[in-house]
Protein backbone atom coordinates (compact mmCIF):
# COMPACT_ATOMS: atom_id res chain seq x y z
CA UNK A 1 0.00 0.00 0.00
CA UNK A 2 1.16 3.57 -0.40
CA UNK A 3 -0.13 6.66 1.35
CA UNK A 4 -1.00 10.14 0.13
CA UNK A 5 0.97 13.20 1.15
CA UNK A 6 -0.78 16.01 2.99
CA UNK A 7 -2.12 18.57 0.54
CA UNK A 8 -0.08 21.73 0.05
CA UNK A 9 0.26 23.96 -2.96
CA UNK A 10 3.59 22.29 -3.68
CA UNK A 11 2.66 18.68 -2.82
CA UNK A 12 2.85 16.40 -5.86
CA UNK A 13 0.33 13.65 -6.35
CA UNK A 14 1.94 10.21 -5.77
CA UNK A 15 2.40 8.09 -8.87
CA UNK A 16 -0.32 5.67 -7.86
CA UNK A 17 -2.94 8.46 -7.84
CA UNK A 18 -5.14 9.08 -10.87
CA UNK A 19 -4.35 12.08 -13.01
CA UNK A 20 -5.94 15.13 -11.42
CA UNK A 21 -6.65 17.29 -14.45
CA UNK A 22 -9.57 19.49 -13.54
CA UNK A 23 -9.61 17.89 -10.02
CA UNK A 24 -8.69 19.35 -6.66
CA UNK A 25 -7.21 17.11 -3.97
CA UNK A 26 -8.40 16.99 -0.42
CA UNK A 27 -6.24 14.40 1.36
CA UNK A 28 -7.01 12.48 4.51
CA UNK A 29 -5.05 12.29 7.73
CA UNK A 30 -2.14 9.82 7.42
CA UNK A 31 -3.45 6.26 7.68
CA UNK A 32 -1.56 3.30 9.06
CA UNK A 33 1.42 2.04 7.01
CA UNK A 34 0.40 0.98 3.48
CA UNK A 35 2.63 -1.36 1.54
CA UNK A 36 0.68 -3.16 -1.13
CA UNK A 37 -2.73 -4.30 -2.34
CA UNK A 38 -4.84 -1.19 -1.91
CA UNK A 39 -3.84 2.45 -2.07
CA UNK A 40 -5.92 4.97 -0.17
CA UNK A 41 -6.20 7.77 -2.64
CA UNK A 42 -8.66 9.64 -0.42
CA UNK A 43 -9.88 12.12 -3.03
CA UNK A 44 -13.13 13.96 -2.46
CA UNK A 45 -14.23 14.60 -6.01
CA UNK A 46 -15.71 17.97 -5.39
CA UNK A 47 -15.58 19.49 -8.87
CA UNK A 48 -14.47 19.06 -12.43
CA UNK A 49 -12.88 21.75 -14.57
CA UNK A 50 -14.86 24.81 -15.57
CA UNK A 51 -16.15 23.14 -18.70
CA UNK A 52 -16.88 19.96 -16.72
CA UNK A 53 -15.99 17.77 -19.67
CA UNK A 54 -12.31 17.01 -19.21
CA UNK A 55 -11.58 13.28 -19.52
CA UNK A 56 -9.47 11.35 -16.99
CA UNK A 57 -7.02 8.63 -17.98
CA UNK A 58 -7.15 6.06 -15.10
CA UNK A 59 -3.95 4.11 -14.48
CA UNK A 60 -5.52 1.23 -12.53
CA UNK A 61 -8.79 0.03 -11.04
CA UNK A 62 -10.26 2.52 -8.58
CA UNK A 63 -13.23 2.07 -6.26
CA UNK A 64 -15.25 5.15 -5.30
CA UNK A 65 -16.63 3.90 -1.97
CA UNK A 66 -19.66 5.68 -0.55
CA UNK A 67 -21.28 5.07 2.81
CA UNK A 68 -23.74 7.06 4.86
CA UNK A 69 -23.66 7.79 8.57
CA UNK A 70 -20.77 8.01 11.01
CA UNK A 71 -17.73 5.98 9.94
CA UNK A 72 -14.39 5.82 11.75
CA UNK A 73 -12.62 3.06 9.82
CA UNK A 74 -12.94 0.89 6.73
CA UNK A 75 -11.65 -2.62 6.12
CA UNK A 76 -11.16 -4.43 2.81
CA UNK A 77 -10.34 -7.99 1.70
CA UNK A 78 -9.80 -9.58 -1.74
CA UNK A 79 -10.18 -13.14 -3.03
CA UNK A 80 -9.23 -14.60 -6.42
CA UNK A 81 -10.98 -17.99 -6.55
CA UNK A 82 -9.49 -18.79 -9.97
CA UNK A 83 -5.95 -18.86 -8.58
CA UNK A 84 -4.49 -22.15 -7.38
CA UNK A 85 -4.46 -22.15 -4.48
CA UNK A 86 -7.02 -19.33 -4.16
CA UNK A 87 -5.38 -15.93 -3.58
CA UNK A 88 -6.51 -14.18 -0.41
CA UNK A 89 -5.49 -10.69 0.63
CA UNK A 90 -4.48 -9.38 3.00
CA UNK A 91 -1.94 -12.07 3.74
CA UNK A 92 -1.26 -12.86 7.41
CA UNK A 93 0.38 -9.88 9.15
CA UNK A 94 0.01 -7.73 6.00
CA UNK A 95 -0.79 -4.06 6.57
CA UNK A 96 -2.69 -1.74 4.28
CA UNK A 97 -6.16 -3.24 4.13
CA UNK A 98 -7.71 -1.33 7.02
CA UNK A 99 -7.49 2.38 7.68
CA UNK A 100 -9.13 5.27 9.50
CA UNK A 101 -11.84 7.13 7.62
CA UNK A 102 -10.80 10.69 6.69
CA UNK A 103 -12.93 12.98 8.85
CA UNK A 104 -12.81 15.85 6.35
CA UNK A 105 -14.37 13.85 3.51
CA UNK A 106 -18.12 13.43 3.07
CA UNK A 107 -18.23 9.71 2.34
CA UNK A 108 -21.95 9.71 1.65
CA UNK A 109 -21.85 12.51 -0.94
CA UNK A 110 -18.41 12.44 -2.53
CA UNK A 111 -17.10 9.00 -1.70
CA UNK A 112 -13.53 7.91 -1.21
CA UNK A 113 -11.26 6.70 -3.99
CA UNK A 114 -9.36 3.50 -3.24
CA UNK A 115 -6.84 2.17 -5.74
CA UNK A 116 -6.73 -1.61 -6.18
CA UNK A 117 -3.00 -2.10 -6.71
CA UNK A 118 -3.00 -5.89 -6.95
CA UNK A 119 0.04 -7.06 -8.93
CA UNK A 120 -1.59 -10.20 -10.32
CA UNK A 121 -4.51 -8.84 -12.30
CA UNK A 122 -7.67 -10.65 -13.18
CA UNK A 123 -11.15 -11.42 -11.90
CA UNK A 124 -11.53 -11.08 -8.15
CA UNK A 125 -14.04 -10.45 -5.38
CA UNK A 126 -13.66 -7.60 -2.91
CA UNK A 127 -15.27 -7.24 0.51
CA UNK A 128 -15.61 -3.88 2.25
CA UNK A 129 -16.82 -3.12 5.77
CA UNK A 130 -17.38 0.26 7.43
CA UNK A 131 -17.31 0.66 11.21
CA UNK A 132 -18.20 3.31 13.72
CA UNK A 133 -15.84 2.34 16.49
CA UNK A 134 -16.39 -1.41 16.84
CA UNK A 135 -19.92 -1.34 15.39
CA UNK A 136 -20.43 -2.51 11.81
CA UNK A 137 -22.53 0.14 10.04
CA UNK A 138 -22.24 -0.87 6.36
CA UNK A 139 -20.77 -3.59 4.19
CA UNK A 140 -20.61 -4.85 0.65
CA UNK A 141 -19.21 -7.56 -1.65
CA UNK A 142 -18.63 -7.14 -5.36
CA UNK A 143 -16.78 -8.71 -8.26
CA UNK A 144 -14.08 -6.70 -10.03
CA UNK A 145 -11.41 -7.13 -12.66
CA UNK A 146 -8.15 -5.95 -11.14
CA UNK A 147 -6.63 -5.62 -14.60
CA UNK A 148 -9.06 -2.90 -15.67
CA UNK A 149 -8.17 0.81 -15.56
CA UNK A 150 -11.31 2.59 -14.58
CA UNK A 151 -13.27 3.83 -11.61
CA UNK A 152 -16.20 1.87 -10.16
CA UNK A 153 -18.81 3.47 -7.94
CA UNK A 154 -19.61 1.35 -4.91
CA UNK A 155 -22.21 2.21 -2.28
CA UNK A 156 -22.02 0.08 0.84
CA UNK A 157 -25.26 -1.09 2.44
CA UNK A 158 -26.32 -1.45 6.07
CA UNK A 159 -25.79 -4.89 7.62
CA UNK A 160 -28.34 -7.53 6.71
CA UNK A 161 -29.34 -11.05 7.69
CA UNK A 162 -27.20 -12.26 4.83
CA UNK A 163 -24.14 -11.78 7.10
CA UNK A 164 -25.31 -12.61 10.63
CA UNK A 165 -21.79 -13.05 12.03
CA UNK A 166 -20.51 -9.74 10.61
CA UNK A 167 -17.35 -11.19 9.04
CA UNK A 168 -17.93 -9.66 5.57
CA UNK A 169 -18.90 -12.96 3.95
CA UNK A 170 -22.53 -13.59 3.04
CA UNK A 171 -24.51 -16.77 3.58
CA UNK A 172 -25.14 -17.84 0.01
CA UNK A 173 -27.45 -20.62 1.17
CA UNK A 174 -30.05 -17.88 1.79
CA UNK A 175 -31.89 -17.02 -1.41
CA UNK A 176 -31.09 -13.61 -2.85
CA UNK A 177 -28.06 -12.96 -0.63
CA UNK A 178 -25.22 -13.62 -3.08
CA UNK A 179 -24.30 -12.99 -6.70
CA UNK A 180 -23.28 -15.87 -8.91
CA UNK A 181 -19.78 -17.10 -8.06
CA UNK A 182 -19.54 -14.98 -4.90
CA UNK A 183 -17.37 -16.54 -2.14
CA UNK A 184 -19.81 -18.05 0.35
CA UNK A 185 -19.60 -18.04 4.15
CA UNK A 186 -19.38 -21.63 5.43
CA UNK A 187 -20.51 -20.67 8.95
CA UNK A 188 -22.72 -17.63 9.48
CA UNK A 189 -23.59 -18.37 13.10
CA UNK A 190 -23.72 -15.08 15.02
CA UNK A 191 -20.62 -14.75 17.21
CA UNK A 192 -18.77 -18.02 16.62
CA UNK A 193 -19.19 -18.00 12.86
CA UNK A 194 -16.87 -15.01 12.43
CA UNK A 195 -13.90 -17.39 12.84
CA UNK A 196 -14.73 -18.93 9.42
CA UNK A 197 -14.85 -16.88 6.24
CA UNK A 198 -13.70 -17.27 2.61
CA UNK A 199 -11.90 -13.93 3.12
CA UNK A 200 -9.69 -15.39 5.88
CA UNK A 201 -6.48 -17.43 5.84
CA UNK A 202 -6.12 -20.74 7.59
CA UNK A 203 -2.57 -21.38 8.77
CA UNK A 204 -1.33 -24.95 8.87
CA UNK A 205 0.12 -24.45 12.34
CA UNK A 206 -1.84 -22.29 14.75
CA UNK A 207 -5.21 -23.27 13.27
CA UNK A 208 -4.69 -26.92 12.40
CA UNK A 209 -6.95 -29.62 13.85
CA UNK A 210 -9.02 -27.08 15.78
CA UNK A 211 -12.36 -28.11 14.27
CA UNK A 212 -12.79 -24.80 12.41
CA UNK A 213 -12.57 -24.35 8.64
CA UNK A 214 -11.20 -20.79 8.88
CA UNK A 215 -10.86 -20.21 5.11
CA UNK A 216 -14.04 -22.07 4.11
CA UNK A 217 -12.20 -24.34 1.70
CA UNK A 218 -14.21 -27.31 2.89
CA UNK A 219 -11.75 -28.85 5.36
CA UNK A 220 -9.87 -28.09 8.56
CA UNK A 221 -6.07 -28.19 8.05
CA UNK A 222 -4.28 -31.18 9.59
CA UNK A 223 -1.44 -30.84 12.09
CA UNK A 224 1.85 -32.70 11.71
CA UNK A 225 2.81 -34.14 15.11
CA UNK A 226 5.87 -36.41 14.76
CA UNK A 227 6.27 -37.25 18.45
CA UNK A 228 2.53 -37.61 19.11
CA UNK A 229 2.64 -35.23 22.10
CA UNK A 230 -0.51 -33.39 21.02
CA UNK A 231 1.40 -30.30 19.83
CA UNK A 232 2.06 -29.56 16.17
CA UNK A 233 5.67 -29.76 15.03
CA UNK A 234 5.57 -26.16 13.79
CA UNK A 235 4.71 -24.95 17.30
CA UNK A 236 7.81 -26.69 18.64
CA UNK A 237 10.23 -25.05 16.18
CA UNK A 238 11.37 -22.52 18.79
CA UNK A 239 12.12 -25.29 21.30
CA UNK A 240 15.39 -26.29 19.69
CA UNK A 241 16.61 -28.84 17.11
CA UNK A 242 14.57 -32.04 16.88
CA UNK A 243 12.10 -30.88 19.53
CA UNK A 244 9.40 -32.39 17.33
CA UNK A 245 10.90 -35.80 18.14
CA UNK A 246 10.79 -35.32 21.93
CA UNK A 247 7.32 -35.98 23.41
CA UNK A 248 8.31 -34.19 26.65
CA UNK A 249 9.25 -30.96 24.81
CA UNK A 250 6.65 -28.40 23.72
CA UNK A 251 5.54 -24.90 24.75
CA UNK A 252 3.84 -25.07 28.14
CA UNK A 253 5.14 -28.52 29.05
CA UNK A 254 6.12 -29.24 32.63
CA UNK A 255 9.85 -28.75 33.08
CA UNK A 256 11.47 -31.94 34.33
CA UNK A 257 15.11 -32.67 35.08
CA UNK A 258 16.32 -34.39 31.90
CA UNK A 259 18.77 -32.01 30.23
CA UNK A 260 16.06 -30.66 27.87
CA UNK A 261 14.20 -27.36 27.69
CA UNK A 262 10.82 -29.04 28.16
CA UNK A 263 8.71 -25.87 28.37
CA UNK A 264 10.60 -24.04 25.59
CA UNK A 265 11.43 -20.94 27.64
CA UNK A 266 15.11 -20.91 26.69
CA UNK A 267 16.22 -22.45 30.01
CA UNK A 268 17.03 -26.05 30.78
CA UNK A 269 16.06 -27.89 33.99
CA UNK A 270 15.26 -24.64 35.82
CA UNK A 271 13.30 -24.47 39.08
CA UNK A 272 13.87 -28.13 39.96
CA UNK A 273 13.24 -29.14 43.59
CA UNK A 274 16.42 -30.05 45.43
CA UNK A 275 16.52 -32.91 47.92
CA UNK A 276 19.26 -31.84 50.35
CA UNK A 277 21.52 -34.23 52.21
CA UNK A 278 20.69 -32.15 55.28
CA UNK A 279 17.98 -29.44 55.64
CA UNK A 280 20.62 -26.89 56.64
CA UNK A 281 21.90 -26.81 53.05
CA UNK A 282 19.06 -24.69 51.72
CA UNK A 283 18.07 -24.36 48.05
CA UNK A 284 20.48 -25.36 45.26
CA UNK A 285 20.03 -25.05 41.50
CA UNK A 286 21.27 -27.56 38.93
CA UNK A 287 25.05 -27.62 38.71
CA UNK A 288 25.35 -25.68 41.96
CA UNK A 289 27.71 -26.64 44.76
CA UNK A 290 26.23 -28.77 47.50
CA UNK A 291 27.13 -30.92 50.46
CA UNK A 292 28.50 -30.21 53.91
CA UNK A 293 31.32 -31.85 55.84
CA UNK A 294 32.30 -35.18 54.33
CA UNK A 295 29.83 -34.48 51.49
CA UNK A 296 31.36 -31.12 50.56
CA UNK A 297 32.37 -30.54 46.95
CA UNK A 298 29.29 -32.09 45.37
CA UNK A 299 27.20 -30.77 42.48
CA UNK A 300 23.43 -30.76 42.15
CA UNK A 301 22.47 -33.23 39.41
CA UNK A 302 19.23 -34.67 38.03
CA UNK A 303 17.55 -37.65 39.60
CA UNK A 304 17.24 -40.60 37.26
CA UNK A 305 13.45 -40.28 37.22
CA UNK A 306 13.66 -36.57 36.33
CA UNK A 307 11.64 -35.42 39.33
CA UNK A 308 14.32 -33.15 40.84
CA UNK A 309 17.92 -32.72 41.98
CA UNK A 310 20.19 -34.48 44.43
CA UNK A 311 23.79 -33.92 45.55
CA UNK A 312 26.37 -36.03 43.74
CA UNK A 313 28.33 -36.65 46.97
CA UNK A 314 25.41 -37.86 49.07
CA UNK A 315 26.89 -41.39 49.30
CA UNK A 316 29.74 -39.96 51.40
CA UNK A 317 27.34 -39.46 54.29
CA UNK A 318 27.61 -41.75 57.33
CA UNK A 319 24.44 -42.70 59.23
CA UNK A 320 25.74 -40.97 62.36
CA UNK A 321 28.70 -38.92 63.54
CA UNK A 322 32.00 -40.71 64.22
CA UNK A 323 33.16 -39.27 67.56
CA UNK A 324 36.73 -40.37 66.92
CA UNK A 325 37.26 -37.92 64.02
CA UNK A 326 37.32 -34.11 63.99
CA UNK A 327 35.06 -34.11 60.93
CA UNK A 328 31.40 -33.69 60.02
CA UNK A 329 30.84 -37.34 59.13
CA UNK A 330 27.04 -37.19 58.71
CA UNK A 331 27.14 -34.09 56.48
CA UNK A 332 24.85 -31.92 58.63
CA UNK A 333 27.23 -29.01 59.14
CA UNK A 334 28.14 -29.99 62.73
CA UNK A 335 31.14 -31.82 64.08
CA UNK A 336 30.73 -34.62 66.63
CA UNK A 337 27.23 -33.59 67.63
CA UNK A 338 25.61 -36.14 69.90
CA UNK A 339 28.97 -37.42 71.12
CA UNK A 340 29.46 -37.83 74.88
CA UNK A 341 32.34 -35.33 74.85
CA UNK A 342 30.60 -32.88 72.55
CA UNK A 343 31.40 -29.82 74.67
CA UNK A 344 33.89 -27.71 72.68
CA UNK A 345 33.46 -24.63 74.90
CA UNK A 346 34.16 -26.58 78.09
CA UNK A 347 31.17 -25.29 80.05
CA UNK A 348 30.02 -28.78 80.99
CA UNK A 349 26.85 -28.65 78.86
CA UNK A 350 26.63 -30.69 75.63
CA UNK A 351 26.42 -28.65 72.44
CA UNK A 352 23.14 -30.33 71.48
CA UNK A 353 21.49 -28.99 74.65
CA UNK A 354 22.85 -25.51 74.02
CA UNK A 355 21.75 -25.50 70.39
CA UNK A 356 18.24 -26.52 71.45
CA UNK A 357 17.84 -24.02 74.28
CA UNK A 358 19.93 -20.94 73.51
CA UNK A 359 19.12 -18.02 71.22
CA UNK A 360 22.81 -17.23 70.67
CA UNK A 361 23.81 -18.95 67.40
CA UNK A 362 27.33 -19.71 68.74
CA UNK A 363 26.28 -20.82 72.23
CA UNK A 364 27.98 -24.19 71.77
CA UNK A 365 31.31 -22.38 71.33
CA UNK A 366 30.88 -19.84 74.16
CA UNK A 367 31.19 -20.99 77.76
CA UNK A 368 29.13 -18.04 79.03
CA UNK A 369 26.00 -19.32 77.22
CA UNK A 370 24.25 -22.45 78.48
CA UNK A 371 21.13 -23.40 80.46
CA UNK A 372 21.61 -22.24 84.06
CA UNK A 373 24.44 -19.79 83.29
CA UNK A 374 24.92 -16.64 85.36
CA UNK A 375 23.13 -13.71 83.74
CA UNK A 376 23.08 -9.98 84.48
CA UNK A 377 20.75 -7.26 83.30
CA UNK A 378 20.49 -6.24 79.64
CA UNK A 379 21.29 -2.62 78.71
CA UNK A 380 19.82 -2.86 75.17
CA UNK A 381 16.56 -4.17 76.62
CA UNK A 382 16.48 -1.21 79.02
CA UNK A 383 16.46 1.19 76.07
CA UNK A 384 13.45 -0.59 74.53
CA UNK A 385 11.49 -0.54 77.80
CA UNK A 386 12.16 3.18 78.33
CA UNK A 387 10.95 3.98 74.81
CA UNK A 388 7.52 2.63 75.73
CA UNK A 389 7.51 3.64 79.40
CA UNK A 390 9.93 6.54 80.12
CA UNK A 391 9.07 6.48 83.84
CA UNK A 392 9.76 2.78 84.29
CA UNK A 393 11.78 1.68 87.33
CA UNK A 394 12.85 -1.74 88.64
CA UNK A 395 9.97 -3.39 90.45
CA UNK A 396 7.38 -1.86 88.11
CA UNK A 397 5.54 -3.83 85.46
CA UNK A 398 7.28 -3.94 82.10
CA UNK A 399 5.00 -2.63 79.28
CA UNK A 400 3.34 -5.51 77.36
CA UNK A 401 4.72 -4.18 74.09
CA UNK A 402 8.32 -4.32 75.29
CA UNK A 403 9.00 -7.79 73.97
CA UNK A 404 12.73 -8.57 73.63
CA UNK A 405 13.93 -8.85 70.07
CA UNK A 406 15.73 -11.93 68.78
CA UNK A 407 18.97 -9.94 68.68
CA UNK A 408 18.57 -8.95 72.34
CA UNK A 409 18.06 -12.59 73.32
CA UNK A 410 21.13 -13.62 71.33
CA UNK A 411 23.25 -11.10 73.25
CA UNK A 412 21.76 -11.10 76.74
CA UNK A 413 19.99 -14.45 77.35
CA UNK A 414 23.01 -16.28 78.72
CA UNK A 415 20.90 -18.66 80.81
CA UNK A 416 19.00 -19.74 77.67
CA UNK A 417 15.57 -19.54 79.29
CA UNK A 418 14.07 -17.13 76.75
CA UNK A 419 13.95 -14.30 79.29
CA UNK A 420 16.08 -11.21 79.96
CA UNK A 421 15.90 -8.42 82.56
CA UNK A 422 16.28 -4.70 81.87
CA UNK A 423 18.83 -2.76 83.92
CA UNK A 424 17.98 0.10 86.25
CA UNK A 425 17.67 3.25 84.06
CA UNK A 426 20.45 4.81 86.16
CA UNK A 427 22.80 1.81 85.75
CA UNK A 428 24.71 2.55 82.57
CA UNK A 429 27.50 -0.03 82.97
CA UNK A 430 25.21 -2.96 83.82
CA UNK A 431 27.04 -3.88 87.03
CA UNK A 432 23.77 -3.95 88.99
CA UNK A 433 24.39 -0.69 90.90
CA UNK A 434 22.75 2.53 89.66
CA UNK A 435 24.09 6.04 89.93
CA UNK A 436 24.63 7.89 92.17
CA UNK A 437 25.46 4.87 94.34
CA UNK A 438 27.90 3.75 91.66
CA UNK A 439 30.93 6.02 91.79
CA UNK A 440 31.86 5.21 88.18
CA UNK A 441 28.88 4.13 86.12
CA UNK A 442 31.06 3.51 83.07
CA UNK A 443 33.20 0.79 84.71
CA UNK A 444 31.48 -2.49 85.71
CA UNK A 445 34.44 -3.31 88.02
CA UNK A 446 33.77 -0.25 90.20
CA UNK A 447 30.75 -0.22 92.53
CA UNK A 448 30.11 -0.24 96.29
CA UNK A 449 31.50 -3.46 97.75
CA UNK A 450 33.65 -4.33 94.73
CA UNK A 451 37.03 -6.02 95.35
CA UNK A 452 39.70 -3.40 95.93
CA UNK A 453 43.06 -3.49 94.20
CA UNK A 454 45.86 -2.00 96.23
CA UNK A 455 48.21 0.70 95.12
CA UNK A 456 46.51 1.57 91.80
CA UNK A 457 45.07 4.92 92.94
CA UNK A 458 41.52 3.77 92.06
CA UNK A 459 38.71 3.16 94.54
CA UNK A 460 37.04 0.09 93.08
CA UNK A 461 34.70 -0.12 96.11
CA UNK A 462 33.73 3.57 95.90
CA UNK A 463 34.58 4.13 99.60
CA UNK A 464 37.52 4.84 101.87
CA UNK A 465 41.04 5.20 100.53
CA UNK A 466 43.14 3.18 98.15
CA UNK A 467 44.80 0.58 100.43
CA UNK A 468 48.56 0.27 100.59
CA UNK A 469 49.92 -3.00 99.28
CA UNK A 470 52.07 -3.23 102.42
CA UNK A 471 48.91 -3.83 104.43
CA UNK A 472 47.32 -6.36 102.10
CA UNK A 473 47.99 -10.09 101.99
CA UNK A 474 48.80 -10.74 98.34
CA UNK A 475 50.94 -13.81 97.74
CA UNK A 476 51.24 -13.39 93.96
CA UNK A 477 51.80 -9.62 94.19
CA UNK A 478 49.25 -8.81 91.48
CA UNK A 479 47.65 -6.11 93.67
CA UNK A 480 44.57 -8.08 94.53
CA UNK A 481 44.04 -9.36 98.06
CA UNK A 482 44.13 -13.12 98.29
CA UNK A 483 40.51 -13.17 99.52
CA UNK A 484 39.33 -11.37 96.36
CA UNK A 485 41.70 -13.08 93.93
CA UNK A 486 40.37 -16.27 92.25
CA UNK A 487 44.00 -17.36 91.73
CA UNK A 488 46.07 -15.95 94.64
CA UNK A 489 49.12 -17.92 93.52
CA UNK A 490 48.99 -16.78 89.86
CA UNK A 491 49.85 -13.16 89.13
CA UNK A 492 48.35 -13.42 85.62
CA UNK A 493 44.87 -14.23 86.92
CA UNK A 494 42.84 -11.62 88.78
CA UNK A 495 39.58 -9.61 88.48
CA UNK A 496 39.60 -7.87 85.10
CA UNK A 497 42.56 -9.77 83.67
CA UNK A 498 42.60 -10.71 79.98
CA UNK A 499 40.91 -14.05 79.37
CA UNK A 500 43.01 -16.63 77.53
CA UNK A 501 42.15 -19.96 75.88
CA UNK A 502 43.64 -22.18 78.56
CA UNK A 503 40.76 -23.80 80.41
CA UNK A 504 41.17 -21.31 83.31
CA UNK A 505 39.13 -18.41 84.68
CA UNK A 506 41.70 -15.67 84.06
CA UNK A 507 39.44 -12.67 84.78
CA UNK A 508 37.85 -14.14 87.91
CA UNK A 509 34.27 -13.78 86.67
CA UNK A 510 33.46 -17.39 87.50
CA UNK A 511 33.62 -18.66 83.87
CA UNK A 512 36.60 -20.29 82.18
CA UNK A 513 37.37 -19.24 78.62
CA UNK A 514 34.22 -17.13 78.21
CA UNK A 515 33.99 -15.17 74.98
CA UNK A 516 36.01 -17.81 73.07
CA UNK A 517 39.30 -15.98 73.91
CA UNK A 518 42.17 -15.72 71.41
CA UNK A 519 39.69 -16.79 68.71
CA UNK A 520 36.89 -14.20 68.96
CA UNK A 521 34.80 -16.03 66.33
CA UNK A 522 36.96 -14.70 63.50
CA UNK A 523 36.49 -16.31 60.11
CA UNK A 524 39.11 -18.75 58.89
CA UNK A 525 39.78 -21.24 56.11
CA UNK A 526 40.73 -24.87 56.20
CA UNK A 527 37.91 -26.60 58.05
CA UNK A 528 36.59 -28.32 54.94
CA UNK A 529 33.36 -26.30 54.95
CA UNK A 530 32.21 -23.18 53.10
CA UNK A 531 31.98 -21.19 56.36
CA UNK A 532 34.56 -21.63 59.13
CA UNK A 533 35.51 -19.72 62.28
CA UNK A 534 38.14 -19.77 65.01
CA UNK A 535 37.10 -21.02 68.44
CA UNK A 536 38.64 -21.87 71.79
CA UNK A 537 38.28 -25.64 71.66
CA UNK A 538 38.19 -27.96 74.69
CA UNK A 539 39.28 -31.52 73.98
CA UNK A 540 39.84 -34.36 76.43
CA UNK A 541 42.46 -35.96 74.20
CA UNK A 542 44.96 -34.83 71.62
CA UNK A 543 43.12 -33.93 68.43
CA UNK A 544 43.74 -35.25 64.93
CA UNK A 545 46.39 -33.49 62.90
CA UNK A 546 45.22 -30.32 61.21
CA UNK A 547 42.58 -29.24 63.74
CA UNK A 548 44.52 -26.98 66.14
CA UNK A 549 46.51 -24.99 63.57
CA UNK A 550 46.24 -21.53 65.22
CA UNK A 551 47.20 -22.28 68.82
CA UNK A 552 48.47 -25.81 69.53
CA UNK A 553 46.62 -28.13 71.87
CA UNK A 554 47.91 -27.95 75.42
CA UNK A 555 46.35 -29.08 78.68
CA UNK A 556 43.02 -29.78 76.96
CA UNK A 557 42.56 -26.58 74.94
CA UNK A 558 43.59 -25.09 71.61
CA UNK A 559 42.43 -22.49 69.12
CA UNK A 560 40.94 -24.39 66.17
CA UNK A 561 39.33 -23.61 62.84
CA UNK A 562 35.92 -25.32 62.79
CA UNK A 563 32.75 -25.25 60.72
CA UNK A 564 30.30 -22.52 61.66
CA UNK A 565 27.44 -24.12 63.62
Amino acid sequence: MSETAPRTSQSPVPNDHPPRAARREQTSRRPTAWRRGLALVALALTALSCAGTERVQWDALYLRVKVGGAVTRLSFALVRPDASPPLRRPAPNEDGWEFSAPAEIDLAKDGLLVKVAEASGGPAWISAQAYDGDTLVAAGVRSVNTSSKTVVDWALSPPSDCDKDGDGARDCAVAGCCAAGEPADCDDTPGSGAAASPWRHETGCEQCDNGVDEDCDGADSTCTDTDKDGVADCKEAACGPEAEKEPAVYPGATEICDGLDNDCDGKTDEDQPYSPIDPSEGAVTIGGSCGLGACAGGKAVCMTNGTGLYCSTQNNKLPKENCETPADDDCDGKINEGCKLDDPDGDGVPSADEDAACAAPLASLHAEFHPGAKEGCCLTYTALVLQLAPEWQPGKTIPPGAKPTQKMLEICDRSCDGKITPCDPEDEDGDGVPAPLDCDDSDPLRYPGAPERCGDGVLQSCAGADPSCDTVEDKDKDGWPDDDDCAPDDAKRFPGAKELCNGLDDDCDGIADNGSPEADDKSCAGCGESSCLLTCMHLSAAPAAGLCTVKPWKDGTCVACVATP
